[in-house]
């Protein structure tokens, strides 16, 4: 609802054609009701949705694994140790 949608402009939900193939939706309220009325099963709504995160990330990746400077920046967050 508030990330997929507003950076991509869609949400396509993968699914196998015997339970009713793929399905693109541009509008969060209706894939909501399709949800509620289950007609989206959450094995088919997880794996759809982690794609589209990855691709929202995936310049992030590129940016972090091709700018030098990105990349130092990275290994010197990475070295950080969080504690409690």
């Amino acid at each position: 609802q508030y990330l997929v949608m507003p950076k991509i402009g869609k949400f396509v939900l993968k699914r196998k054609e015997e339970n009713g193939g793929d399905k693109t939706y541009v509008d969060f309220m209706e894939l909501k009701k399709d949800y509620e009325e289950e007609k989206v099963h959450p094995g088919d709504l997880k794996p759809s949705l982690a794609t589209a995160l990855n691709e929202i990330l995936q310049p992030v990746r590129d940016h972090f694994a091709n700018d030098p400077e990105a990349k130092k920046l990275l290994e010197t967050v990475k070295k950080y140790r969080v504690t409690s």
